[in-house]
């Protein structure tokens, strides 16, 4: 869904109260090159420059005061109150245009995995139904991305120059590691593992973070952070292995959905009580689904991409 860029959006942009998706698209639109500065409906100058007024009479020394009507004989000087109005309510388009950095963005479809080197040789390695933003060439001294689903980074040590990880819920400020992140819209959870190094875990808006280092993992939910030990599960992944260790199947569903592209239902849900363990290097459909029903006597049916599990 396209975002419309609104004068209240501008607002929320410049006082950092934007959503995720909303600053993309403010940032898309600020690069666009037919960007113009418009002026608001006279209705709405007249209530600005009531409003500068009030701003700025306190700090006017009194044998200095104006009247405003004066302003008001000359276009010019009328149209920089307007600009400087428009500038101090936030909501100037552009009339002091900020830097932005453009970013590219990398999706990858369910039953697909890839893996990127970023600018300043990060390698970050995407799981099926990721996406990461992130710039062309970083400038200045932050170097940040942004990913919705799971990713594993290995991070370029750059101790003059952190690296930000950022989704819609948590951030993670690191010097050089390799961790792996799972922040997947439509998952409540976010999680971290830390492999090698150390990281700084937070949540979006809050003080309170968690230092991780290597060997363990952190969970933001419900806007609590929790530390606990390294699970293999985390970090299998990667190298083309599913870990399931005593899983729930409500857990294990849409891990196998992105896996192989496909889509799980249950005909029973109970079934989705049921605890699951195993570990399976890059296994085919058929070769899990055969070990599903071995180890947990549950049949299936499989048609048009639209799989269905039920208890024999």
């Amino acid at each position: 869904m396209m975002i419309e860029i609104t004068q209240e959006l501008l607002v929320r942009y410049h006082q950092n109260q934007c959503t995720q998706e909303e600053r993309l698209a403010v940032e898309a639109w600020l690069d666009e090159p037919e960007t113009n500065v418009y002026l608001p409906s006279p209705e709405r100058l007249a209530q600005l420059e009531g409003q500068i007024w009030e701003k700025i009479m306190p700090e006017i020394p009194p044998s200095k005061s104006v009247s405003p009507n004066i302003w008001k004989s000359n276009l010019w000087v009328f149209i920089g109150i307007a600009a400087l109005l428009l500038l101090i309510c936030g909501i100037g388009l552009r009339l002091y245009k900020p830097q932005t950095i453009r970013l590219q963005t990398l999706s990858i479809a369910y039953g697909k995995k890839a893996q990127i080197q970023l600018s300043d040789g990060t390698r970050v390695y995407l799981n099926s139904g990721s996406t990461l933003h992130y710039p062309k060439y970083f400038e200045g001294s932050k170097r940040k991305v942004i990913i919705e689903g799971e990713a594993y980074f290995d991070v370029s040590e750059d101790a003059q120059n952190p690296f930000y990880v950022e989704t819609e819920k948590a951030q993670i400020k690191v010097l050089g590691t390799r961790f792996t992140i799972k922040a997947y819209p439509e998952e409540e959870a976010v999680s971290v593992a830390v492999e090698q190094g150390k990281i700084q875990f937070s949540a979006i808006g809050a003080k309170d973070n968690l230092v991780l280092t290597a060997n363990q993992q952190a969970i933001l939910q419900q806007h609590q952070l929790q530390k606990y030990p390294l699970s293999k599960a985390m970090l299998a992944w990667k190298d083309h292995v599913l870990h399931f260790d005593n899983t729930p199947l409500t857990e294990v569903i849409p891990v196998l959905e992105r896996w192989y592209n496909i889509k799980i239902n249950l005909k029973d849900e109970d079934l989705g009580k049921q605890r699951w363990s195993g570990t399976f290097p890059n296994p085919s459909l058929p070769k899990l689904l055969h070990w599903l029903h071995l180890t947990m006597n549950i049949s299936y049916t499989l048609h048009d991409h639209t799989l269905t599990l039920f208890e024999e």
